[in-house]
């Protein structure tokens, strides 16, 4: 019996391994598409990813930004980047376009 259950538990961390890398992929390709670039670069701004998430004297405000930012570096994590390389991205997408 242990023995199964041990044989399943591999099974299913095996397939939550292979969901994660799907998911990853799939994040990967939205993102490296000039539409998705462009999304991107607004979601960085956006989840305020570039300043400050603290409000003073403001603990909801500032858990509602931190939520917002929370979503961007989980998506720069699944893409492997950094504010460095979405920073220049954006500015060379802007230098190409005059």
């Amino acid at each position: 019996m242990e023995e199964r259950d041990e044989q399943a538990q591999v099974i299913e961390e095996q397939e939550r391994r292979i969901a994660q890398e799907e998911l990853e992929s799939d994040f990967q390709r939205t993102f490296s598409t000039p539409s998705g670039e462009r999304s991107l670069a607004f979601l960085y701004q956006y989840c305020r990813q570039n300043r400050t998430t603290y409000v003073q004297g403001d603990s909801h405000d500032t858990a509602f930004f931190e939520g917002k930012r929370d979503v961007i570096l989980m998506i720069m994590s699944k893409i492997h980047v950094d504010d460095a390389e979405i920073i220049n991205r954006s500015r060379d997408r802007a230098l190409t376009k005059e």
